[in-house]
């Protein structure tokens, strides 16, 4: 569902370039299943997607293309990501980036020489991730606060026992990295009467 989200940011965002621009996707395992059922069945009548790992798999696109959109998923999960961007930067002949788009939230990896050269928009998935992550977030919190595996351990040995839960409001949440998915997480937990000391914003 996170990455449907931001798959359909690339859509809304790549329908704006003109007709049969050259889309360079390069996404996880994971995602590969969103590219093939969202991306391509969407832009497909306009744009000419290749979708690959390595620079042998855009080489061919890339010699036939003045210009080109490329869209990246993370370097955690695709070990191989920034030697393929930067070659394909370097090497791409006549194209030229005219947009960069992670599909994370950050893009502390794309800030390398061969994309600063490049001149081009660089852009993230910034937004599409914090609802669910905070939602996340406090799910995890209250798993442990309510001890959900007691209960279930309880429920599969069919025993019935009174226990005193523990309860979120009034409990200081600390978190590490105010950006958009800390800040979200934080409203959320203002909910549960938690107060926050966060670091990464002015508050700690």
């Amino acid at each position: 569902i996170i990455f449907s989200q931001a798959a359909w940011g690339v859509v809304s965002l790549a329908m704006s370039f003109s007709p049969r621009e050259l889309l360079l996707v390069i996404p996880s395992a994971e995602i590969q299943p969103l590219v093939e059922s969202i991306i391509k069945p969407k832009l497909s009548g306009s744009f000419e997607i290749v979708v690959g790992k390595d620079f042998a798999s855009f080489e061919a696109a890339l010699a036939s293309h003045p210009s080109f959109v490329l869209c990246c998923d993370s370097p955690l999960l695709v070990p191989s990501l920034m030697e393929v961007v930067s070659r394909i930067l370097e090497h791409g002949g006549r194209a030229k980036p005219r947009w960069i788009h992670s599909l994370i939230a950050g893009i502390t990896h794309l800030q390398v020489p061969s994309v600063k050269a490049s001149g081009c928009p660089v852009t993230n998935a910034k937004g599409c991730f914090s609802s669910s992550l905070a939602e996340y977030a406090l799910c995890a919190c209250m798993y442990f606060d309510k001890e959900i595996p007691r209960l279930q351990a309880n429920r599969e040995a069919q025993r019935w026992e009174r226990f005193v839960m523990g309860e979120l409001r009034g409990k200081t949440m600390a978190i590490l990295g105010y950006g958009d998915i800390g800040q979200t997480t934080a409203g959320l937990a203002r909910a549960f009467g938690r107060s926050e000391k966060r670091r990464g914003g002015k508050k700690w």
